[in-house]
């Protein structure tokens, strides 16, 4: 019987190891398949998030551009309306610049809903605050020019620093 003892020590062994040479295999498949998972899932929110600053960079030129727009037209229109005895043709631009300017002051009103979903509610309100000056330069007596160009450049000023911690948490 001893002998017979030895002889199953060989496909014992064999068996153990080959059980665990299969566990490894499976161990090691599995790490890689959650390594390559994550990795997946790193890449995809690296894009997603490089995707989402391009979207908000491309928006807060939009806004610049519109906004800047807007108070070209309205001080176009400050300055016909303020004509003490303006032309028929000086009337007329008068009529087109206001059809022009309510239509870009819509434009601009749209944008805050873009602002909202990309940008978030603190970004939302710089927003709002900039339009409402740049919006008042056709009500004011005397219009502040510089204070308008302030608040669009306090505006630029909080989106500069918005793309830029998003750069940096990109890194």
């Amino acid at each position: 019987m001893k002998g017979m003892a030895w002889e199953w020590i060989a496909p014992v062994v064999t068996g153990v190891v080959g059980v665990a040479g299969i566990a490894g295999s499976v161990w090691t498949a599995a790490s890689a398949r959650r390594s390559q998972s994550e990795v997946l899932r790193r890449q995809h929110d690296g894009e997603s998030r490089r995707q989402h600053q391009q979207d908000k960079q491309a928006l807060y030129i939009k806004i610049l551009t519109e906004l800047t727009n807007e108070m070209e037209l309205s001080l176009r229109c400050r300055v016909l309306r303020d004509k003490v005895d303006p032309t028929e043709e000086q009337l007329t631009e008068l009529r087109s610049l206001h059809d022009q300017h309510l239509k870009q002051m819509l434009l601009v009103g749209r944008l805050r809903a873009e602002v909202a979903v990309i940008a978030g509610p603190a970004m939302t309100d710089e927003f709002r605050k900039a339009v409402r000056t740049v919006g008042n330069v056709g009500a004011m007596d005397a219009p502040n020019v510089s204070g308008v160009n302030a608040a669009v450049a306090e505006l630029a000023a909080a989106m500069h620093s918005d793309l830029m911690a998003q750069v940096n948490s990109l890194n």
